[in-house]
């Protein structure tokens, strides 16, 4: 079995924010639609692949929040671990994720 695949969904009326919060990335493109259009690519590329993609919707806000109340920079690392840590709050909220 494949190991399941989390990625980020980013919010169109935040792209700005996180272009401008990342701007010495080279990761993140500096239109919306054309980071869309990509990452429809890449998770249908992983679906036909046989992969479960989980695409978690980011808030930049929380993102944030969420690395200084862990003392984590604010960097690509953390923007990628952030869908990871939401996805796995809400599965251990419902009960379908044990420690």
């Amino acid at each position: 079995m494949k190991a399941p695949i989390v990625t980020p969904l980013y919010k169109r009326e935040q792209w700005q924010r996180w272009v401008d919060l990342f701007a010495n990335s080279d990761r993140m493109t500096l239109v919306f639609d054309e980071w869309m259009k990509d990452h429809i690519e890449d998770v249908t590329n992983y679906r036909q692949q046989g992969y479960v993609v989980h695409e978690v919707e980011v808030d930049i806000d929380g993102y944030i929040s969420w690395a200084r109340s862990k003392s984590l920079p604010i960097n690509g690392a953390t923007r990628a671990d952030y869908p990871i840590h939401i996805l796995a709050e809400r599965m251990n909220d419902a009960g379908d994720f044990e420690h």
